[in-house]
């Protein structure tokens, strides 16, 4: 009888610890982001000095503050937005750029890497560098200039309105990236004749 309460107390007691399942905590998972196909459409203003392509879903705004020929083109649905900020250049093209290179790495505290890559297209008067800043929190994945290098300097910056955690948002900057590479390859100053 003895043997058969411990045979029944063991059975109890090998289910009753059984049924207790180590707790297993789920990582953190990101959303899933898919880019829409799109395309390019032309942005003019009568106002700017300037135009340049643009993906067809994004709104850009132009800022109205001291300088009127500044736009934003605001990437909703990724709460991202590319601050365009442009300047008739009343200095030299060297304190510009300075100023452009010294706000890109400003970022150097966050970053793993930055990149510059030469912009020319000679044909149409453009020249500026563009910053690939790479780093998980970054707060800028990327900054670009432009400038004929006599008459005007605009500028460019990205960012988003979210903590900055650019591996999960790696897709939306390399969209973003592609749309500022089409930007630069369209851009043209309304008042310069290109060379022949």
């Amino acid at each position: 009888m003895n043997n058969i309460k411990l045979l029944v107390f063991s059975v109890f007691m090998l289910t009753f610890m059984s049924c207790q399942d180590e707790y297993i905590p789920k990582p953190i998972g990101n959303f899933r982001i898919d880019i829409p196909e799109y395309s390019y459409v032309p942005f003019h203003h009568p106002n700017i000095p300037y135009s340049f392509d643009v993906a067809d879903y994004v709104i850009v705004k132009r800022q109205m503050h001291k300088d009127s020929n500044w736009v934003n083109i605001e990437y909703s649905p990724y709460k991202a937005t590319l601050f365009i900020t442009y300047h008739d250049m009343d200095t030299t093209l060297a304190s510009y750029i300075e100023d452009c290179h010294d706000l890109a790495y400003k970022h150097t505290p966050k970053a793993t890497n930055i990149i510059p890559e030469p912009i020319v297209r000679s044909e149409n008067k453009v020249y500026g560098l563009m910053y690939f800043i790479e780093g998980n929190e970054a707060a800028s994945p990327l900054n670009f200039y432009l400038t004929d290098s006599v008459n005007y300097f605009l500028r460019g910056a990205l960012y988003f309105n979210t903590e900055p955690r650019n591996d999960s948002l790696q897709p939306v900057i390399k969209a973003i990236e592609k749309d500022v590479i089409q930007l630069v390859n369209t851009f043209k100053y309304k008042n310069l004749t290109p060379l022949k």
